[in-house]
Parts: structure tokens; sequence; C-alpha cells
């Protein structure tokens, strides 16, 4: 008789924390994260002259708010201290990436995971001493407008707590220009791998 019992609670919790709900569930979270930038091409590659944002380490945090359904929306803020690569040459810069994104619950990883993939806006800010300096030439152009794409895994550490990871893809248009001429415009995909702990309220 125990181990029927037993064996009926036990298959009885596994079926609960199988459900995405059990980990991306209605409420607010807080995921303090680090992680690595990865950008993919050069931002610019004209006449001789390349630009190219380093990868670098990033750190971040996002405020998930979720649903009684399947959907979820966040916001984050990102901070690489990504320099610039200019003929060979390494450069001071930063990178400030915010973005909101609406988030899916695409199914169950195991009995406490859940997998998730997002969509939506992203502002990339540039800032250091490289960038600077081309602002002060009158140059625009050295910060972005774009879209994300991501997937992303989170599992269950108990009932508020999770360990979360994702991948995101940043997609924009690079293009310089000052009062002479301007560049060709280039699309970027900018990589980011992140993992944290998410916090539940």
């Amino acid at each position: 008789m125990f181990k029927r019992v037993f064996a009926l609670a036990a298959l009885s919790a596994l079926a609960v924390g199988a459900r995405p709900e059990a980990v991306m569930a209605q409420g607010v979270s807080l995921t303090p994260f680090v992680g690595y930038y990865a950008p993919l091409g050069d931002v610019l590659d004209e006449g001789g002259t390349t630009l190219a944002t380093q990868g670098a380490l990033t750190f971040g945090g996002r405020l998930t708010v979720g649903t009684p359904g399947p959907w979820a929306f966040e916001g984050a803020l990102a901070y690489s201290s990504a320099g610039v690569e200019s003929g060979g040459l390494e450069e001071d810069g930063n990178l400030m990436v915010l973005s909101a994104r609406a988030l899916y619950r695409l199914g169950s990883l195991g009995p406490s995971g859940s997998l998730h993939a997002g969509a939506g806006l992203a502002y990339l800010k540039r800032g250091g001493d490289f960038w600077d300096a081309f602002e002060d030439l009158g140059v625009e152009g050295i910060n972005d407008f774009g879209g994300t794409l991501g997937l992303g895994a989170k599992f269950g550490l108990g009932s508020s707590m999770a360990i979360r990871v994702d991948l995101e893809d940043f997609i924009y248009s690079a293009k310089f220009n000052d009062a002479d001429e301007e560049s060709d415009s280039k699309l970027q995909n900018d990589l980011l791998l992140s993992a944290g702990l998410s916090f539940g309220f």
C-alpha cells in the first residue's frame, strides 16, 4: 500500500513539474545575468577601412512579466565593454543594449524545465573613447535600432527560483554618414549567450 501511494505521489509531482507553467508561470521575475557578446561581422568595410565590434563579457538584467497563458513579456538591459578593432588596432569602446521582447513557452524540458522563444525590438548604444571621437567629427549613425530573436530555457530550483539560459540574435543595419558621404548599409547579426539566476515575485 505504501509503495502504491508513494508511486502515485511521485508520478503526480512529475506531471505537475513537466508543465511549462510550473517554471514560467504568471507573475514577475527578475534575472541578473552574465554572458558573452559576439558580433558576427564588421560594421564598416569600405575603401580599405574596416571597423568591427569586438566580442566581450556582458552583464545585465531582465524583468519579465508572465501571463496565465503561454506568453510573457520582458525588458532587458545589457552592458558590454566591447572595444573596436580598426585596421588591426584595438580601440576603447563599450556597448549598451536595451530590448523589449515577447516570449512564448514552447514546451517542457524534463520535470522542471521549459523552452521558450522570443522576439522583439532592440536599441544598441555605442560609447567609449573611439565612438565619442567619431561623434566629435560629426559622424552620425553610431547607434542603431533593430530587432531581436532568441531561444532560451529555464530550469526550476524551487517555487521562486530558476536557472535561465538564453541565446539572442540582435539584427540591425549598420550605416554611418557625415556631411560629405555615407557608408553602405551592412546587415548585422550580433549574438548574446547569457545565463543567470531568475527570482520570481
